[in-house]
């Protein structure tokens, strides 16, 4: 797993400590690389950590300098990685923070109603964000 790790921060140009890099794109890339390990379910979830931590510095830089869409493309990669992770948690947070940067985007409020449905056990939360997510998409 190391030399997986190493090989995608060295071909994306993050060094030895991607926490300090700045580069947005190539956070996410080295990070699609380790959600691939990850989805091989092999390494004991150790690609989706690690996809996490790429992830969440990502975020940050983007939060600081990035338009809304890129963050809300990150907050995707990230609810993907959370879940993976089985971190309900950190999934609600990310997908409430999804919701925040794209209002107008069914897809978090349609999660949101998932998780509180299905993992949470909360059917009128639940509820409520599937409505939220059908006032943004009403031909579906």
């Amino acid at each position: 797993m190391e030399n997986l790790d190493r090989e995608a921060l060295k071909a994306h140009g993050l060094g030895t400590d991607p926490t300090k890099s700045t580069d947005i794109a190539a956070l996410q890339t080295a990070a699609r690389t380790m959600a691939d390990v990850g989805r091989t379910g092999k390494e004991q979830r150790e690609g989706w950590r690690r996809a996490v931590l790429l992830l969440e510095v990502a975020l940050d830089q983007a939060r600081e300098r990035a338009a809304p869409a890129k963050r809300a493309e990150i907050l995707e990669q990230l609810v993907e990685a959370y879940v993976a992770l089985r971190r309900e948690q950190a999934v609600l947070r990310a997908l409430a923070e999804y919701a925040r940067t794209s209002p107008s985007r069914p897809e978090p409020w349609l999660w949101l109603g998932h998780l509180h449905s299905r993992s949470l056990g909360i059917p009128e939360e639940a509820l409520a964000n599937f409505e939220a997510a059908l006032a943004r998409a009403p031909r579906h």
